[in-house]
Formats: C-alpha cells, structure tokens, sequence
C-alpha cells in the first residue's frame, strides 16, 4: 500500500489482528497523529487531533479534530478542525470543516456541515448545512440548509429549515422558518413562517404566522398576522393582526389592520382599510381602503371602495363604488347606482336611490308580518304641528285604478292609484303631500305611501260630517216650517 495518509484500514485490521503486531508491505507515510483504542475508548486520527483529550469514548477524524479536549466525553468530531475547541462538552456530534469549531463546554449538539454550529458553546442544537447556525451561541435550535440562520447569535428555541432560512434571525426566539429563504431577515420573536420566501422581509415584527410560497413576503413590522396561502398578504408591510386565508388573499395590503380574508384572492388590492371582513373568492377584491365592511359571498362587494357597508351573498353589493352605509342580502342583490344608507333585500332585488329600503325583486307579491308595522308618531319626536287642510278636494281629485304590473306578476289585477295622478291632484288643490316619493335619479321610479291616504280620507269625512250636519239642520228648519204651514193650512179649514 503505497502514500497512506490516513490509514483507516487499521479499523478493520485491528478488529481481526487485535494482538498481532500491524505488517505493510511497500511504502507507509503516515504524517500527524494516529491513536486507536488509546486506553480511554477513543479513536483520533488527524495531526494535532485530540492533542489534550483524557475523556473517554471519543471520535476525532480531521486535521484539528478535537484539538483542545480534555474531558469531553462521547463526542463525534469529523473534518478540518471539528470541534477543534471544545474542552468539556460531551455527546456531541460535529461533521464537517470548522464544524462546531468554538463549542467549548457545549452539550448534546449535533452539527453536520462546512462551518456549521461555529458560534461557540451551545446546548441541545442541531444545525445541518453549509454554515448553518455558523455563529450561533443560543440552545434547542434546529438550523438545516445551506446558510440557515447562519446570522444568528444568541437565538434560541428556532426550527429552521432551507437554505437561508431565517439568516439574519440575530436574536429572536421561537422562530419557525421553513422553505428557501423564509425568515430570511427576521430578527424578532415568536413568528412561524412555512413556505418558500415566506416572511422573507420580516425584521421586527412578532407574533406572525405565515404559511405558503411568499406570503407576508414583505412585511417587516407588522405582527399579529395570520396570513395563509400562496402570495397571502405578500406585500404587507407595517399592518397588524390581520388574517388572509386563500390564494393572493390580502396581496397588496400594506398598512391595513384587523382585517379577516377568507378566499382565494378576497381583499386582493386592499391597502389600508381596516376592520373588514371579507369571506369568499374575490371578495372586497378592489376595496383598497375601505374600513369596517363586511362581504360575504362570491365575489361579493367585488368593485367597492366604501365604508361601513354589509353585503351577503354571491355579487352582493354590485353597484356601490365608492359609498358607504349600504346593506345587500341576497343573491345578486344590489344597486343602481353609487348610494349612500341604502338597504336592498332578496334575490336580484335592485335599490336606485339614496336613503332607500328595497324588499324583494318583481317576483314577489307578498311582504308579510305578523302584526300591522309601526311608524314613530310620539308627540315628542314632532315640531310646527298644524292641522291638515287637505280632504274632500283632493280625495275628489283622486282616480282609483284596477293594473297589471309589466314584470313579475303575471296577470294578476292589482288596485291602487298612479303616483304621478296623484301628484297632479295635490298640486292642483295645493296639497304637499308626503305620501308620493318622488324619483332622486334617472333610475329611480315613483312610489306611494298608502298608509298616509288615511289623512286626507278622514279629513274629508269630517269635512262631510260638517256638510251634514248643515244640512241636517236645513231639513229640520225646512221640516219645520213645513210643519208649521201645514198646521195653519189645516185651522183655517176648519
């Protein structure tokens, strides 16, 4: 056997010749230090390897290997300068060159890569990867990949997995980094990040958890955040307590806060609104700065940039761009135009106005209670209270009319009046009457308050009353007389 540097074939000559004198032929070069079964259990192999070791049960293989140990027990030491200044610690495990190089009296690490675990004395650590954890003097970490916190310092309780993972982590603890690069420049506490460039721009901020391919990949002071799916809040920045759940859920939100997500691409340009809750694909998908909204639904409030709005169901509240105050419930229920304080309620039912309630769409025919529906009529809520002038006259204007609607009912007769009729009747008896809402809008139509018509009609009773009782009086004069002339008519007869 000819330039045998390091001769490891003594193992498995020792193993069969253990009291036989060792026999090469040829050239033999051994140059360094060679101990096998030293008398304390250990096998060194490497110049300058194990040079102070008493402890027992120990393996150095490397240039350097175990160079300053002393009682360390039941360590593993492999490559150039493994665990090169370890002195006391024990049961570790160093692979790799400069491998755990600084441990001094560090325990139960195992470290397997160029560089790996070199910070200095450690406890219960496990770093994996070229530099991995290369300066790290914190405990119980988990550093495997190439550069894995390979910044950190005095970090401790992190599981970080993929190369560059969490390294920049400096001084934060109970960091969960998983996938290429995630956590990559976090350097605060408690934040778990899982998927490739998950949390990568994360620096102090705390208190997050990121799952999928670069969600929350820009957020760097904002915590509290839950952000889940692929590209989930991923240009996030300074916004808190968050949750984004689904596929691009809450992309461009920058500085939103409190705000709930839940959908593939729901809240997809948000920016800074805060308070919302957005459940369903593409819900709130262009509300960028809306605050305190609440859309349910497919898509629902997809084109909205107001506040304060509640809109349920698939295309819920299709019409409000930019206004605030609206309720829609129902499938495609919606509005005519960008109102404000509108509520709209049914299937395909449509408001065209402001300040407007819309129960149901054509189809329905029946809006039902159990009781009559009260209006406020306290003396208290009241001012510049006169007595209604309005009665006979215009009631005599009135035309009352048999219909059927265009849409919706079929061919049902209904009974009623036309607004616009009875508009002309009250403007000719000059009577302001607050039953006929006019259209606000192009898309607005009229409509009737039925229940006010009482008004009129019992002040024409009474204007009839009044009639009457003239007249009653008139035929009681009349009868009278009558009465009277038929007597003398009937004495001078005699």
């Amino acid at each position: 056997m000819r330039n045998l540097h390091l001769p490891i074939l003594f193992f498995f000559i020792l193993n069969s010749l253990s009291a036989q004198h060792l026999d090469v032929e040829g050239d033999a070069r051994i140059a360094g230090k060679i101990d096998i079964n030293d008398g304390n259990n250990s096998l060194i192999l490497g110049e300058n390897a194990g040079n102070s070791s008493t402890g027992d049960r120990n393996v150095f293989l490397g240039i350097f290997a175990g160079q300053l140990n002393s009682t360390g027990i039941m360590n593993t030491f492999l490559g150039y300068t493994a665990g090169a200044a370890n002195m006391t610690g024990q049961q570790n495990v160093f692979i790799g060159t400069a491998a755990g190089g600084n441990n001094m009296t560090g325990n139960h690490n195992t470290v397997a890569g160029v560089g790996a675990g070199n910070g200095g004395s450690t406890l219960h650590n496990t770093y994996y990867g070229f530099e991995a954890g290369t300066r790290s003097t914190g405990n119980d970490n988990v550093m495997i990949g190439s550069r894995s916190g390979a910044s950190a310092t005095t970090a401790q309780f992190n599981t970080i997995v993929g190369r560059q993972a969490g390294e920049s982590n400096v001084g934060g603890d109970y960091l969960t980094a998983i996938g290429f690069q995630a956590g990559q420049k976090n350097t605060a506490a408690a934040n778990t990040f899982v998927g490739a460039f998950s949390g990568t721009n994360n620096t102090t901020a705390t208190n997050n958890t990121f799952f999928g391919a670069s969600s929350g990949l820009n957020t760097n002071t904002g915590g509290g955040n839950t952000f889940l799916g692929i590209a989930s809040g991923l240009e996030n920045t300074g916004g808190s307590d968050n949750i984004f759940i689904g596929h691009s859920s809450g992309r461009t939100n920058l500085m939103g806060l409190q705000n709930v997500y839940i959908g593939a691409e729901a809240g997809r340009n948000a920016s800074s609104g805060q308070g919302n809750v957005y459940l369903g694909w593409h819900a709130g998908f262009n509300n960028t700065s809306g605050d305190n909204n609440v859309f349910l639904g497919l898509s629902s409030g997809f084109n909205t940039t107001g506040s304060q709005n509640v809109f349920l169901g698939t295309s819920a509240g299709d019409g409000i761009t930019s206004n605030g105050n609206n309720i829609a419930i129902g499938f495609e229920a919606g509005f005519s135009g960008n109102f404000t304080n509108s509520t709209v309620i049914g299937a395909g039912a449509e408001c065209n106005a402001n300040n407007k309630i819309r129960l149901g769409n054509a189809s329905v025919n029946v809006i039902e209670g159990q009781v009559a529906f009260s209006s406020s009529s306290d003396r208290r809520l009241k001012r510049n209270i006169v007595d209604c002038t309005a009665g006979l006259d215009f009631i005599n204007e009135l035309r009352p009319v048999q219909y059927q609607w265009k849409e919706g009912q079929g061919d049902k007769i209904f009974t009623g009046f036309i607004a616009q009729e009875v508009e002309v009747a009250a403007e000719k008896t000059g009577f302001d009457f607050s039953a006929i809402k006019k259209p606000a809008n192009e898309t607005d139509y009229y409509s009737l308050r039925y229940a006010e018509f009482v008004v009129p009609l019992v002040k024409a009773v009474q204007e009839l009353y009044q009639r009457n009782m003239v007249l009653e009086k008139e035929v009681m004069t009349l009868t009278a007389l009558l009465q009277e002339k038929t007597n003398g008519v009937s004495t001078a007869s005699r």
